[in-house]
């Protein structure tokens, strides 16, 4: 089991942030914190920060938050849950979501064979799956996984089944597994997270503190859409760090999720999954209500690579925007949308960028800052032609770039 492959592109000259890619000064560590990991300190791109724990499993890890908005179905399951129950009468939302999405849901148990002084060992993680295609596969998250030699999942009938790993993504925290399917097994459906409105109720259904606790389900409302820089790295110590770190959005929801929660759905009222719950608020009393979810556009789009491809297959622009320094206020990070070095041989040199331009619009959509422009080049695939708006010396010039892959630079 390993990590989907990411090849760094070649380091562009003092000043300037690799091709894609914006640096930092790496966040300070946060006091406390888990038994074995500690969460960074959160660099927002907007003027909201909180420091986060990964939702986890049960024994899991934490990672950074810097809190956009922007982000296809999985599967064939069944169609849109009716609110209406069998005997005619209105039901409420979470009482039809449990029954019909339940059991898609699953418990994820990682294991780690190991030798200590007495012996051999054995070290669990407990998380959550969602089923989302009839021949076995599963999405969680990868820090559920993480660290794991060996996996089970069990069913909604209390059955344990051994399961692979297809691939996984830690710049996401999405991994995907696969099981043997039973007869029996239940699928999720897939939402657009683009039609997510703040304020529309929720659910959230996982393991939380583990299988005692499995399919509890809790319920909320959309608290937000938050512009993030979210994956999980795995360090001790977070850094900043975009070449592992891909989210560039995140769903806040009020509905209680817990460590073991971390790869279960957050569904709407309709019965589609909408998100993959990862992430908690700190563990304060001053702060309560406060969740996370990747939205699911963004989980469609890295599952489908893992399962063709075992690794997602990234788009690569080639060029490099600069740090400028902090914002006066908020002391967070500021990237130019001017560029600063483009990749000989890369995509935007092939299609006439230079030193100077400054980057309008991508494939048709304005850009507000870096994270925005990253998250557009996120739900793009090696191949694809953008139009790209820039302006230079004063006019607007409109570039078409048939994008690379990542690590592949100057490839079409």
């Amino acid at each position: 089991m390993g990590p989907a492959s990411h090849v760094e592109t070649p380091p562009p000259p003092a000043g300037s942030l690799p091709p894609d890619v914006p640096t930092g000064a790496p966040p300070e560590p946060a006091r406390g914190g888990g038994p074995r990991r500690r969460a960074g300190r959160t660099l927002a791109w907007v003027a909201f920060g909180l420091a986060c724990a990964l939702a986890g499993g049960v024994g899991g890890a934490w990672a950074v938050l810097a809190v956009w908005p922007g982000a296809a179905a999985l599967g064939r399951g069944p169609q849109p849950v009716p609110l209406i129950s069998r005997a005619g009468a209105a039901e409420a939302p979470a009482v039809v979501v449990a029954r019909e999405v339940g059991p898609a849901v699953v418990g994820v148990i990682s294991q780690e064979r190991q030798t200590n002084f007495w012996g051999p060992a054995v070290a669990a993680s407990i998380g959550t799956g969602v089923a989302f295609d009839r021949r076995g596969y599963i999405v969680t998250n990868d820090h559920v996984i993480a660290g794991g030699n060996f996996f089970q999942v069990e069913l909604p009938d209390g059955q344990r089944v051994p399961a692979s790993v297809v691939g996984t993504d830690p710049q996401t925290d999405l991994a995907v597994l696969k099981i043997v399917p039973p007869d029996s097994l239940r699928v999720a459906v897939f939402g657009d997270s683009d039609e997510v409105e703040v304020g529309q109720p929720v659910v959230a259904i996982g393991n939380p503190l583990g299988l005692d606790y499995q399919r509890s389900v809790t319920a909320g409302v959309v608290s937000g859409i938050r512009p993030a820089l979210y994956g999980y790295t795995g360090d001790e110590e977070v850094s900043f760090d975009p070449s592992r770190q891909r989210v560039t959005q995140l769903i806040q929801t009020d509905a209680a999720i817990n460590q073991g929660n971390s790869g279960g759905p957050l569904v709407d009222a309709s019965g589609r999954v909408i998100g993959i719950n990862t992430l908690k608020g700190p563990a304060s009393s001053a702060v309560e209500g406060i969740g996370f979810a990747i939205p699911s556009n963004i989980v469609k789009r890295v599952v489908d690579d893992l399962v063709r491809y075992g690794a997602v297959r990234r788009a690569y622009l080639g060029v490099s925007f600069p740090f400028v320094g902090r914002d006066p206020l908020t002391g967070d990070p500021e990237i130019s949308l001017r560029v600063s070095d483009v990749v000989r041989g890369g995509p935007a040199d092939a299609a006439g960028m230079r030193v100077g331009d400054r980057v309008l619009s991508f494939d048709g959509h304005p850009v507000r800052d870096y994270i925005h422009l990253l998250g557009m080049l996120e739900m793009h695939h090696p191949g694809d032609v953008v139009e790209v708006v820039v302006q230079r010396n004063g006019a607007q010039r409109t570039l078409r770039v048939r994008l690379a892959e990542m690590g592949r630079e100057g490839q079409s």
